[in-house]
C-alpha cells in the first residue's frame, strides 16, 4: 500500500486563506441577501449575522455566509435606519457593500463596509406601486387616480357634523394607542366620546387579516359610528407593511363609514392612509383631527348663535325706533283726528239740534192733526156703534121669548125639559104647552109626521 500524502489543517485553511486573500483582499461587492440571526453588541458597537439568499418560490435557504459590521459600517447602518425609517433587522432583503475575508480560526465571513438605502425603499415602493395598480384595476367604482392621488368610496363619505360615536382598532398595548384615548378623552373643550374598542395586531407579517377581521366586524355590527379609528405607535418601515397590503387598502377604501388612520408613519404615505377618509400622522394626530372637526362645528353653531343675536339686537333697535316714530306719528295723527271730528261733531251737533227740534215740532203737528182724526174718528164709531146697538135691542126685543109666543108660537114641556123633536113625545106622554098668556097640560094621543 502505497504511503498517503497528508497535510495539516492549517496549512490548508491557511492555503485557503492565501487563495482568497490574494483574489478578494482588494475588492468589494454590492450583493443582495436577507439578515438572519442578527445580533447586536451595544457595548462594542459591533454586529454580527448571517446573509442568507433563499428561493423565491419554496423560501429554501440556497446559501447562508456569516457577516459582521463595526465601526464606520455601523455607522453607515444608523444612516440607513434614518434615511428608510426601517431597523436594520432579521428578515429584510438589503443591498450591502461587502469584502470577503477567510481566517483559518474563524473561517469565512463577509465584512460589511455600507448599507444602501435606495434598494430598501426602492423595493418597499416597487411593492406598494404594485399594490395601488391592483387596487385600482380590481376594484373599479371603488378606487380610482385622480392624478395627483387616490380617490376612494370611503373617502366620498360625508362626516357626521358631530363626530361622537368612535370604533378604535389597534393595539391595546401600544403607546399609541393609549395616546389617542387620552388625548380624546381629556380635549379641552370637554367633548363626549362613545368609544368601543375593537383590538388587533398592527404590526408583523400576516396580522393584516386581524384588522379586516376588525372592520368586517365593525360593518356588521349596526351600530351608528359615526367614523372608524385606526391607530398605531411609531416603528420601523417594515412595520408598517401590513398598512401597505392589498387586503387592508380594499377593506378601508370600500368601507361604508369614514375611517381615520394615525399609524405613526411620519415619514412616507401608506396604502391606507390613501384609501382612508382622513388620514393623519399619528394617533394623537387623528384624535386632534377628530376633536377639531367638532369644534368646527361648534364655532360655526357659536357664529350663528352671534349671528342671530346680533340680528336680533338690530332687529329690536330698528323696531323700537320705528315704534318711536309710529308712536309719534300715531299721536300727531290722533290729536288731528280729534280735532276734525270734535269741529265735525260741533257741525252735526248743530245739525242734529234743528233737524231735532224741526222733527219735533213736525211731530207735534203730526200727533195734533192725528188726535183731531182720531177724535173724529172715535166720534163717528160711537154713533154708529149707538145705532147698532139699538138695532141689536130691537131685534133681541122682537126674537124674546115672550114677544113670539104672543105672535101665536107655544113652548112644549116634558118632564120639565123644552121638547124640540117629535121623536122626544110618545102616545101616553103628559105634555105641557105654555102660550102667551096661559099654560095648559094635555096627554098625546096621536102624532103625526108633518113630512109624511
Amino acid at each position: 500500500m502505497a504511503p498517503i500524502n497528508y497535510i495539516r489543517l492549517s496549512e490548508l485553511t491557511g492555503t485557503i486563506a492565501r487563495v482568497i486573500t490574494a483574489n478578494f483582499a482588494t475588492k468589494t461587492y454590492w450583493v443582495i441577501s436577507e439578515i438572519s440571526n442578527l445580533k447586536f453588541y451595544p457595548q462594542k458597537n459591533y454586529y454580527f449575522f448571517d446573509l442568507v439568499e433563499k428561493d423565491p418560490f419554496t423560501h429554501a435557504v440556497l446559501t447562508s455566509v456569516k457577516a459582521n459590521a463595526w465601526s464606520t459600517a455601523v455607522a453607515r447602518i444608523r444612516n440607513f435606519e434614518k434615511l428608510t425609517g426601517q431597523q436594520f433587522d432579521n428578515n429584510i432583503n438589503v443591498l450591502l457593500q461587502v469584502s470577503v475575508e477567510y481566517h483559518i480560526t474563524y473561517g469565512l465571513k463577509l465584512n460589511i463596509h455600507d448599507v444602501d438605502p435606495a434598494f430598501t425603499i426602492g423595493n418597499l415602493e416597487k411593492q406598494k406601486q404594485l399594490v395601488l395598480q391592483q387596487l385600482v384595476e380590481l376594484n373599479p367604482g371603488h378606487v380610482s387616480v385622480n392624478g395627483t392621488g387616490y380617490d376612494t368610496y370611503n373617502k366620498s363619505l360625508s362626516l357626521n357634523p358631530v363626530l361622537q360615536n368612535i370604533a378604535l382598532i389597534g393595539s391595546p398595548d401600544s403607546d399609541g394607542y393609549r395616546d389617542f384615548k387620552h388625548e380624546l378623552g381629556n380635549n379641552h373643550y370637554g367633548y363626549a366620546f362613545t368609544l368601543d374598542e375593537y383590538p388587533a395586531q398592527v404590526q408583523g407579517a400576516g396580522m393584516e387579516t386581524g384588522i379586516v377581521r376588525r372592520l368586517v366586524e365593525i360593518f356588521i355590527s349596526n351600530k351608528p359610528y359615526d367614523a372608524v379609528v385606526i391607530v398605531r405607535g411609531g416603528g420601523s418601515q417594515t412595520d408598517f407593511l401590513i398598512f401597505d397590503s392589498y387586503e387592508v387598502g380594499k377593506a378601508i377604501a370600500r368601507f361604508p363609514i369614514p375611517v381615520f388612520t394615525g399609524i405613526g408613519h411620519t415619514r412616507n404615505e401608506s396604502i391606507a392612509d390613501m384609501m382612508a377618509h382622513s388620514a393623519t400622522k399619528t394617533p394623537t394626530k387623528a384624535a386632534e383631527s377628530i376633536i377639531a372637526h367638532n369644534r368646527a362645528f361648534e364655532e360655526q353653531l357659536l357664529e350663528l348663535q352671534k349671528q342671530v343675536v346680533t340680528a336680533a339686537n338690530s332687529l329690536v333697535a330698528t323696531s323700537q325706533l320705528f315704534l318711536s316714530h309710529a308712536k309719534a306719528a300715531v299721536h300727531a295723527a290722533s290729536v288731528e283726528i280729534i280735532q276734525q271730528q270734535d269741529t265735525m261733531l260741533g257741525s252735526v251737533s248743530a245739525v242734529i239740534r234743528e233737524y231735532s227740534l224741526r222733527t219735533v215740532y213736525d211731530q207735534q203737528q203730526n200727533i195734533t192733526n192725528q188726535v183731531a182724526v182720531i177724535k173724529n174718528a172715535a166720534a163717528r164709531q160711537f154713533s154708529e156703534a149707538g145705532h147698532r146697538i139699538e138695532h141689536y135691542a130691537q131685534l133681541v126685543k122682537h126674537l124674546s121669548p115672550s114677544s113670539v109666543l104672543k105672535r101665536g108660537y107655544a113652548l112644549l114641556y116634558k118632564d120639565g125639559q123644552l121638547v124640540t123633536k117629535s121623536d122626544d113625545i110618545k102616545s101616553g106622554d103628559t105634555v105641557t104647552t105654555v102660550l102667551a098668556d096661559a099654560t095648559i097640560g094635555s096627554i098625546v094621543t096621536s102624532i103625526h109626521n108633518n113630512h109624511e
